[in-house]
């Protein structure tokens, strides 16, 4: 059985430890061409239930949360990533934590949050 199917994590971190898929990880009908998004911060619940808002190609890292306890491979069909921060955002620690678990799966993320720069990431050719 795959660690897909299992939903244990392989890599770096946290080998053979079961993390739980985000919130709207099972909803992610992916399609390789598209960006995923992963919303951020206190607001980003609110956000992410908005039908008219990206409806679709979204996760979700609860505020306050650390994104090691969560399953990321979702993500892994997306060649690259958006992580927007909506309300009070998360510490520069966890955002960078996310990137890293996120780097796993894609090649580039973007990190957007209101009123400041653009930080971008992109994983380490072999």
């Amino acid at each position: 059985m795959s660690s897909k199917e299992t939903g244990e994590c392989a890599g770096k971190s946290g080998e053979g430890l079961r993390r739980r898929l985000p919130p709207y990880g099972k909803r992610l009908a992916a399609v390789p061409v598209q960006t995923l998004a992963v919303l951020t911060g206190s607001e980003a619940w609110l956000q992410a239930a908005s039908k008219t808002w990206f409806p679709g190609r979204k996760l979700l890292l609860p505020f306050g949360e650390d994104p090691a306890g969560f399953d990321w491979s979702p993500a892994e069909a997306f060649p690259d990533c958006l992580i927007l921060t909506f309300g009070k955002p998360e510490s520069a620690e966890v955002i960078m934590t996310l990137a890293a678990h996120l780097l796993n799966f894609v090649g580039l993320i973007l990190h957007l949050r209101p009123g400041d720069r653009v930080i971008r990431f992109e994983a380490r050719s072999p």
